[in-house]
């Protein structure tokens, strides 16, 4: 993530509509083409401290296009 971070651009965009909803961008470095078309879906939970899991987020979309 470095690579990330040291980019000229700012390398993550995001903004909320008046109904909550966003589209963001995420730049990524040069070299990294071969990612173009792939279409990836992430996810996050949180564990409490014996490690049970207490929140699960719904599936997010991931469209990377050039």
């Amino acid at each position: 993530m470095r690579g990330l971070s040291a980019s000229s651009q700012r390398p993550l965009r995001a903004a909320l509509d008046v109904s909550g909803a966003a589209i963001a961008t995420l730049t990524l470095p040069p070299g990294l083409s071969g990612l173009n078309g792939i279409v990836a879906n992430h996810a996050f939970a949180t564990l409490d401290l014996s490690a049970n899991i207490t929140l699960v987020s719904d599936p997010v979309r991931l469209d990377i296009i050039p």
